[in-house]
C-alpha cells in the first residue's frame, strides 16, 4: 500500500521538483499538485484518500497551514499537522 501524497506549492519549478521526488521514493504515490490552498482543499474534498501533505506555508491565497487545517483532519478524527 503507497503512501499518498499531495504536493502545495505555488512555485513552479519547486512544484515539479516536488512532485518528482515524491513519484521516486518507494512506497510514495503522487495524489496530485495544487498551486493555492484554495485548490488544495478542492482537491482534499475530492480525493480523501491522500496521506500526507507536503505544504507551502506561504501561498498566493494565503496562509499554507490556516487555510488547509480544516481539510487536513484526518480520517480518525484527530490532526496531527505540525508546523
Amino acid at each position: 500500500m503507497s503512501v499518498r501524497v499531495l504536493v502545495v506549492e505555488d512555485e513552479e519549478v519547486a512544484a515539479e521538483a516536488h512532485a518528482t521526488y515524491v513519484g521516486r521514493v518507494p512506497g510514495f504515490e503522487l495524489a496530485g499538485v495544487a498551486r493555492s490552498a484554495g485548490e488544495a482543499v478542492r482537491l482534499l474534498a475530492r480525493d480523501e484518500a491522500v496521506d500526507l501533505i507536503l505544504l507551502d506555508m506561504h501561498l498566493p491565497d494565503g496562509h499554507g497551514l490556516g487555510d488547509c487545517s480544516s481539510a487536513c483532519v484526518p480520517r480518525g478524527g484527530r490532526s496531527t499537522s505540525s508546523p
